[in-house]
């Protein structure tokens, strides 16, 4: 997995490339929980996730909690084809902020 920040005055997006998964998910729930916790807006691009496990929908679920708790926003800007199945099978496509 590598993840790119890109900062652009009140909002950042952060874009993750390859595999979320058990070995490498607590570094996208690092950087997704520094980010919201900076007060900016986020936006989170999946479109270049090849593979995402319980691990890596749990970080989304927690990034979504930590922006309601913050009441900072929080979108999910692109999914890619393997993401979007995995979230539509576990119905959190209609509870995640999914742009």
């Amino acid at each position: 997995m590598e993840i790119k920040i890109n900062n652009d005055g009140d909002f950042s997006t952060i874009n993750v490339f390859g595999e979320i998964d058990l070995n490498n998910s607590n570094e996208l729930r690092i950087k997704l929980n520094d980010e919201l916790n900076s007060g900016k807006s986020l936006k989170l691009n999946l479109a270049e996730v090849t593979y995402i496990d319980s691990s890596g929908v749990s970080c989304l679920v927690e990034a979504t909690q930590i922006s309601k708790k913050n009441n900072t926003e929080f979108s999910i800007i692109a999914l890619s084809e393997s993401v979007k199945k995995v979230l539509e099978l576990a119905y959190l496509d209609k509870i995640l902020p999914i742009k």
